[in-house]
């Protein structure tokens, strides 16, 4: 499996919050994007936010959905009510709205 890279956007604003990943940064088009499973280490280990992916059926099909779980300063745990078609896409919307929880450095 290939990691994914993030959206333009969630690199934008991981970069507004202190996200600086040395060599794990690729440079598309004047816009540093990296990888959601990098995105994803940052968070947990520098802001202690965790950001998961699960996976129910819905009929016949498999849908995904995110969960973010903070401990210390946040105290919050948020679940998406949006269903997602693939893992990936689901833990692109849930890394995103975990940075959002991050306060301006």
């Amino acid at each position: 499996m290939e990691d994914q890279l993030v959206k333009s956007e969630t690199a934008e604003l991981a970069i507004s919050k202190g996200f600086n990943a040395k060599g794990i940064v690729i440079e598309d088009g004047g816009i540093s994007l990296c990888t959601q499973s990098s995105l994803q280490k940052w968070l947990r280990e520098k802001h202690e936010i965790f950001v998961e992916t699960q996976v129910y059926m819905d009929g016949n099909l498999f849908k995904h959905m995110f969960v973010i779980k903070t401990l210390l300063n946040y105290k919050i745990k948020v679940k998406s009510d949006t269903k997602f078609s693939s893992n990936e896409k689901a833990l692109e919307k849930g890394l995103f709205e975990a940075l959002k929880l991050i306060k301006q450095k």
